[in-house]
């Protein structure tokens, strides 16, 4: 199953890479690239607070830009818990969890405005078109999947013209409404000016990136495709991530092991992707099901998570060089953020793989 934060110890594995095996390899690239841990948990414990800012305190030291700050009915409210990271580490980016149906533009656009005022700090923003289909129902969230995708075109129109103290605002949609608004707005700095994210695979989430200046992510089908179907019609016209796991070790053998360990298979897991996947409104899901008759791709690309139930992505599972080399390889199509969904014992490891692409590579 997935790692989980409440529950487990904090000491995170440090997996050693000998001289031979974390030699650089040739990504023929000349730009930084931004790495975003997930810090994810269930519903708090005593030790909640100490034990995320612990995995902050050492996703920093790592060089790591920053994390994911889950949103869903089970965790305490992502906001609150980004002010603590945010009062208890350097540099750190929270990359909040941002759902239409809990947090208004109004209210968004406040809280990022406060941050950087009063911390001089700044956040980024994962904008979240779906959800669960659970929690959905359990707010009575009844959109279809397009009407979900023109929501957010409105959310983020007003939220960028919010930020950009357009106020008083008026504005008049489909979902939002607003007459002569005006609200707290300190200057906004351009240097605390959030960065957004937009998770998706189909057209409608890539226009919306494009449309928005929005860094469009997605779970990366194979190379091949991936350079075609998403990378090409984005390419020059909206930053690039993509949320992977990465599982390295001297060998192939030795990941492949490792990987299993973490993610023991599972024929009812396995079905259950098949058939709800080709049943989804969800490109990405429905790619995957297409994919889930193959495990492994190019040696490296492995499903195994995904078909164990334990992730929703895919991972780069072999040798150091192997991973670095195919990690290298999304990063020349334009990739320039990396979500990683690694279990947090091979951070240290990760880190090791993201110095070796290239030597113009960085971790802000």
């Amino acid at each position: 199953m997935a790692t989980s934060l409440i529950g487990r110890s904090l000491a995170l594995a440090v997996n050693v890479v000998s001289d031979e095996s974390a030699r650089k390899v040739d990504s023929g690239m000349n730009r930084a690239i931004e790495v975003y841990a997930s810090i994810e948990g269930e519903f708090p414990t005593d030790d909640y607070v100490k034990k995320y800012l612990n995995l902050v305190a050492i996703c920093e030291r790592l060089g790591f830009s920053g994390s994911l700050v889950q949103f869903n009915h089970r965790v305490p409210d992502p906001w609150l818990i980004s002010s603590i990271v945010i009062q208890n580490s350097s540099k750190f980016v929270p990359m909040i969890a941002v759902q239409p149906y809990y947090s208004s533009p109004l209210a968004v656009a406040k809280m990022v405005a406060t941050i950087g005022y009063v911390y001089r700090r700044r956040v980024a923003l994962n904008m979240v078109i779906g959800s669960t289909p659970g929690e959905l129902h359990q707010v009575q969230d009844t959109l279809d999947h397009d009407t979900r995708f023109k929501r957010m075109d409105e959310y983020l129109e007003i939220l960028g013209r919010l930020l950009a103290n357009e106020t008083p605002l008026d504005y008049s949609g489909e979902t939002y409404d607003y007459n002569q608004l005006s609200y707290f707005a300190a200057e906004m700095e351009a240097a605390f000016s959030p960065k957004i994210f937009i998770a998706g695979s189909s057209d409608a989430a890539k226009d919306l990136s494009i449309r928005h200046n929005a860094v469009a992510v997605t779970n990366p089908q194979p190379i091949g495709h991936f350079s075609s179907d998403f990378a090409g019609p984005l390419e020059g016209k909206a930053e690039m991530g993509v949320r992977i796991g990465l599982i390295a070790r001297d060998t192939r053998a030795e990941a492949r092991a490792a990987a299993r360990l973490y993610f023991p298979s599972s024929r009812a897991a396995q079905i259950g992707v098949k058939l709800n996947g080709r049943a989804s409104d969800s490109v990405w899901r429905r790619e995957l099901a297409d994919l889930a008759d193959q495990e492994t791709h190019d040696d490296v690309f492995w499903l195994g998570a995904i078909l164990a139930g334990g992730s929703h992505s895919p991972f780069l599972v072999g040798s150091y060089e192997e991973v670095a080399s195919y990690l290298a390889r999304y990063i020349d199509c334009g990739v320039s953020n990396i979500i990683l969904a690694s279990p947090w014992d091979e951070y240290h490891s990760n880190s090791k793989i993201l110095q070796m692409v290239g030597e113009d590579f960085s971790v802000k």
